[in-house]
């Protein structure tokens, strides 16, 4: 379901996998921030990929719009299957970029996913990208068979940001560990 969006300028847009309000984790924190901007005057714009929409946001007091991402498919080898889904919600995002005014200041959360989306639409409309995260990807993601690969993204996604906040002292030093830019980082 992709919304109209609203003609006056976006202060902040949070670009987000985790589109489940109030429910644990990065969901709800992400949550709390449109809403905390929001009561505070900020004009916030939440965009969500997902293949499912949760009706919470429909009475938001902030501009939800959902990127539709298809859900898992039968492909017998997972990984082109999510790179198919995930393509296919990316030119979604930039097609529906291309019709909506850009926000000042762009934030996501540190999935791949998320950091791949709004880098793309970074590198398209120059807004300045800020990343938000809980838990130490980099140790979530180690037994993956590619987690080579997908550090190498994780480490590139997040070093071209202008600031990445994290809940915790020893998410810093986890993700310098992991060759993220001790200056980009911050509690």
């Amino acid at each position: 379901m992709m919304h109209t969006p609203h003609p006056s300028p976006v202060d902040l847009e949070i670009i987000t996998v985790a589109v489940y309000p109030r429910v644990g984790g990065m969901t709800s924190w992400m949550d709390q921030i449109a809403r905390g901007l929001s009561a505070r005057g900020w004009r916030v714009r939440l965009v969500g990929i997902s293949d499912q929409w949760q009706e919470d946001y429909d009475t938001a007091p902030y501009e939800a719009i959902q990127i539709f991402i298809d859900p898992p498919g039968t492909w017998s080898f997972p990984p082109l299957d999510r790179w198919l889904r995930w393509r296919a919600a990316i030119w979604r995002l930039m097609t529906w970029q291309s019709v909506t005014s850009a926000p000042r200041l762009r934030l996501s959360d540190a999935t791949l996913g998320g950091l791949h989306a709004a880098h793309q639409l970074s590198l398209r409309d120059g807004v300045k990208r800020v990343v938000l995260h809980g838990g130490d990807v980099f140790a979530e993601s180690a037994s993956l068979s590619t987690r080579r690969w997908y550090h190498k993204r994780l480490r590139d996604y997040l070093n071209q940001a202008v600031h990445i906040f994290v809940d915790g002292s020893d998410l810093i030093e986890a993700f310098v560990r992991n060759g993220v830019r001790r200056e980009l980082l911050s509690i």
